[in-house]
């Protein structure tokens, strides 16, 4: 006899279709955001509607489905084919999108999750796709809520400078495809949530204090980290010691984090906090907020 908390299958099911529908309109959003495709993302978009089969009774997905399989047919995309897929998926995307965007938080990650595997499905971000990317975490709901409101600080900065460096971009594309991962574990993520468990989230002011950063941070750099830390009067340092007051764990950690010096940074800190020594620990979001606040 199931117990009354059991969910429904049927529930199950409807609720993980909804996720994906909302997935490829996000994707739809991302290939479509700089007005064109190549053959890299569009056998990116086969291979995912290959591996989403619980969409198979659906009309749109049926539609690109055989749309993609009609251009990849004979092994060569010409021109007008990218052009008239193009003109199909910008179609199915804004039709999808008259109806109102979700406003929950599952929907609202969903859909920009799927953005984010749109944009970085050929290994290559373009102006246009990061300008339009800093305007949804900025602007949408999603600047509110994870990755949105981690990425957002990172991207309003290099829009406010007016341009980005190639290394930028290709850390950008490095964290975003991070976050994309499909599998979790493998990409860190779920390592990176976990570290939240340590985190203190009373902290209210890092001035006069010494911060060691560690990991890696969906926000910015750690050069820049360390000088937006000087800005609010702390005293950036390299090494874990226990003359650190503040150590700020970054979002994103390696899959083997326990074994490289973020998870030896984490387990110094933990050990000279039980020995008496005052040392907090915050999580990147805590760091956004704290680096936020007025002066």
């Amino acid at each position: 006899m199931p117990e009354f908390y059991d969910v429904p299958a049927v529930f199950t099911a409807k609720r993980n279709k909804q996720k994906l529908l909302l997935g490829l309109r996000g994707i739809l959003w991302g290939l479509t955001a700089d007005r064109r495709l190549n053959e890299t993302e569009i056998l990116f978009l086969a291979t995912w509607l290959k591996s989403n089969t619980a969409l198979n009774r659906d009309r749109d997905f049926q539609a690109i489905q055989q749309a993609v399989e009609a251009v990849l047919e004979d092994g060569i995309i010409t021109a007008d084919e990218k052009d008239e897929l193009y003109a199909l998926l910008q179609k199915v995307f804004r039709d999808a999108d008259d109806d109102k965007r979700p406003q929950d938080t599952d929907g609202v990650v969903n859909l920009l999750l799927g953005f984010l595997q749109g944009i970085s499905a050929d290994n290559h971000l373009l102006d246009k796709e990061i300008a339009l990317l800093a305007h949804i975490v900025a602007t949408d709901s999603a600047s509110v809520i994870w990755p949105g409101n981690l990425l957002n600080k990172r991207l309003q900065r290099i829009i406010e400078e007016g341009s980005i460096s190639d290394e930028e971009r290709g850390e950008l594309l490095g964290l975003i495809k991070q976050i994309t991962g499909e599998n979790f574990t493998e990409t860190g993520l779920a390592v990176g949530m976990a570290t939240k468990v340590f985190a203190d989230g009373d902290v209210m002011s890092i001035f006069g204090k010494r911060v060691c950063f560690t990991g890696k941070f969906f926000s910015d750099t750690r050069f820049n980290l360390e000088q937006q830390a000087k800005a609010l009067g702390a005293e950036p340092v390299k090494s874990m010691s226990k003359m650190v007051n503040v150590l700020i764990i970054g979002g994103l950690a390696s899959r083997d984090w326990m074994f490289t010096s973020h998870g030896r940074k984490i387990e110094a800190a933990i050990k000279a906090r039980n020995e008496g020594c005052n040392i907090q620990i915050i999580n990147e979001e805590d760091w956004v907020r704290i680096a936020s606040e007025p002066l």
